[in-house]
């Protein structure tokens, strides 16, 4: 653990590693979960220097100084034997690295290791191509047959998987439940025990879902110098650095990939379209080839898209067990918390106990402070209520006042007193004769305070005063 002197506290992460989740969380931003993955993977490719470090000189300090044994355990020293001599003169790497294989590998910090865990890790981010990796990974798990059944795979692919998990992304590619990506590539292969190298390669060309996120970080390494000569029509840029985006539903619809990642879209353009993807400059066929696809999309509907929908990864069907049941319910309940949760790394480091007995205490306060109002509510309708109660009456008996007082002072006794209610005031007029002097008697009766609202009664003002919401 490192222990700070200023602040007085320790702490199991490095200080570049802090600094290094922080600007992972920056990545959150990213609309889709395989780029988000892919680019923080290369930019922890880079904080570890692993990007310059290549597969053949990872592959010979483990062979050579590591067990042979697949599922040896390792210690921490032995961890640190085989960092030191990746970076022999690089101390904060070495820290930030062995800091990383913890926190993916040993949260509990037992200090003790997979050693498989460590080969596949290291592999993964060093420079490499991706066919490459797969012939080394499939080479770690294979027997002396070099053959490779279900339960290797799995154990592979778990492995794999780790290194999303420990990002906060694995939830979009089927987490740790690993059996229906093994079924997929059984039954691609055809077979029912046993799969080769090659079948394996074939596999993984077609992008699994389970490790899409892998082909796409490799994609965005391939397209980091390439220059495509159009303009991206959201921001307006040219050329487009990075990957270019093309709509197959849109005439001349170019887009850079920060336009792409951010769910950009214009008054045309909608997420729903399909999109080609361009990692390098593209040729002149591949304008043709778009033109055509563009032109035939423009005549289909909006249910033949439903229908067909274009998947950049090959889909994996999840099983029908009772733990990827589980497994589906715990990935559906985190995706509605994500949404609520801007920085998901930082959030899971600060929470604490205390934290959340003062979010329950807030959230019991904010229920009784809810229940007195609403009672306070109810009690000042009745009272409200009563209100309108009285004015009526006092009104009905002005009504009488003014039909006896034109009977006695202008002795008019057919005046017709009538009752109609005008919205939204609901006041009651009364007719009568007219005359001067009658206009002149009633309009000052218009002057008096029965026009206007009475005050609550003395009792019950104090029964509000005194009452204890």
């Amino acid at each position: 653990h490192i222990t700070s002197h200023k602040s007085e506290s320790t702490h199991w992460d490095h200080p570049e590693m802090t600094n290094l989740l922080h600007d992972l969380s920056t990545l959150n931003a990213v609309r889709f979960s395989a780029y988000r993955t892919a680019m923080k993977l290369r930019m922890l490719q880079f904080r570890l220097k692993l990007s310059s470090t290549s597969l053949k000189t990872v592959h010979e300090y483990l062979i050579s100084s590591a067990p042979q044994s697949r599922d040896a355990t390792v210690g921490v020293s032995d961890v640190v034997t085989w960092l030191l001599d990746l970076y022999p003169a690089d101390a904060p790497t070495f820290d930030l690295t062995l800091n990383w294989l913890f926190n993916v590998y040993d949260i509990h910090r037992t200090g003790h290791f997979n050693l498989l865990s460590i080969k596949v890790a290291l592999m993964l981010l060093s420079n490499a191509s991706l066919e490459e990796k797969f012939k080394k990974l499939f080479e770690l798990v294979c027997d002396e047959r070099a053959l490779m059944s279900s339960t290797q795979l799995s154990s592979l692919l778990i492995e794999l998987m780790k290194v999303p998990q420990q990002l906060g992304e694995d939830y979009s590619f089927g987490g740790l439940n690993v059996q229906p990506s093994v079924k997929s590539c059984f039954e691609r292969a055809m077979c029912d025990d046993m799969i080769d190298c090659d079948q394996f390669l074939e596999w993984t060309r077609m992008e699994p879902q389970s490790i899409v996120w892998l082909h796409v970080m490799h994609r965005l390494c391939a397209a980091e110098r390439s220059l495509h000569q159009v303009r991206c029509v959201i921001c307006k840029i040219m050329p487009i650095s990075g990957i270019r985006y093309r709509c197959l539903k849109c005439f001349n619809f170019d887009m850079c990939q920060n336009c792409f990642f951010a769910g950009s879209t214009t008054k045309n353009h909608k997420l729903n379209h399909p999109m080609q993807e361009y990692s390098s400059e593209a040729t002149s066929g591949d304008e043709m080839r778009d033109l055509k696809v563009v032109l035939k999309n423009k005549f289909r509907s909006k249910q033949y898209f439903k229908k067909h929908p274009r998947l950049g990864y090959l889909p994996v069907q999840p099983s029908s067990s009772e733990t990827n049941t589980i497994d589906r319910i715990l990935q559906e309940e985190y995706n509605q918390l994500k949404l609520v949760r801007s920085e998901p790394s930082l959030f899971c480091r600060e929470l604490s106990v205390d934290t959340g007995s003062e979010v329950l205490n807030k959230e019991d306060f904010l229920r009784q402070h809810k229940n007195r109002l609403e009672a306070r509510i109810q009690y000042l309708e009745g009272h409200n209520r009563q209100i309108e109660s009285t004015l009526d009456q006092l009104k009905q008996i002005r009504f009488e006042v003014i039909a006896i007082c034109l009977e006695k002072h202008f002795h008019i006794t057919s005046v017709k007193i009538t009752i109609r209610i005008i919205q939204p005031e609901n006041m009651r007029i009364v007719t009568y004769t007219k005359t001067p002097q009658v206009e002149a008697f009633v309009s000052s009766y218009q002057q008096n305070d029965l026009y206007h609202p009475p005050p609550p009664f003395r009792n019950s003002q104090n029964q509000i005063n005194n009452s204890a919401f």
